[in-house]
């Protein structure tokens, strides 16, 4: 049986993980101190979106949007939608040092995986696939129909590839208007591993 301590802090983690590459929208100066925000980005998740939404009045972004799809997709399921660099800018091209920022993302990710052992992790985009390679030594085909990938790490994750949920940088002849039924399938997938335990 688990103590207390142990089973309220599994009340917390995440079983599937949504990586990208890195949060286009700053937001850590909008909370009162860095306790504040990681709170509202892993606890309490609705005030965390009233911030965002206040710095996007013109709406969420459409990887933002395809999370949200997904996520509700997911259900039941808990979440944590990250990103394999951690620094925010709205393009990559911003981002100043690249090498630094890749090798503290990794060890952030790295931190965040043995927290929350997640069941199953959906890299998408380049960057994010990039990540994959360097910590599982797996390569991810991002452009492969979700319903035939199988890669799995080390520690038994299920390990998913896809296109960057915004669209951006998608192959010749790839289409992005099929990725919601690809994520959908994706959900499907992750709920057939949780009724087979």
């Amino acid at each position: 049986t688990q103590s207390r301590s142990s089973a309220a802090s599994d009340v917390y983690k995440r079983q599937v993980f949504i990586v990208g590459t890195n949060p286009a929208t700053p937001l850590r100066e909008e909370f009162q101190d860095f306790e504040d925000y990681w709170n509202s980005l892993t606890l309490d998740t609705s005030r965390f979106e009233k911030v965002y939404s206040a710095q996007h009045t013109s709406g969420a972004s459409k990887t933002t949007r395809r999370a949200r799809k997904l996520i509700t997709e997911l259900n039941t399921i808990s979440v944590l939608v990250t990103n394999s660099i951690a620094y925010p800018t709205s393009r990559m091209s911003k981002l100043r040092d690249l090498a630094s920022h890749r090798e503290k993302g990794r060890r952030f990710f790295e931190l965040l995986v043995e927290i929350n052992t997640p069941k199953a992790i959906l890299f998408h985009g380049k960057e994010a696939c990039d990540l994959c390679r360097h910590i599982y030594e797996i390569v991810l085909d991002r452009y492969q129909p979700i319903a035939s990938q199988s890669a799995i790490s080390d520690t038994g994750i299920r390990l998913f590839g896809f296109p960057h949920f915004s669209g951006v940088g998608a192959q010749k002849g790839y289409s992005v208007a099929a990725m919601d039924e690809e994520l959908r399938l994706f959900a499907r997938v992750v709920k057939g591993m949780e009724s087979d335990k």
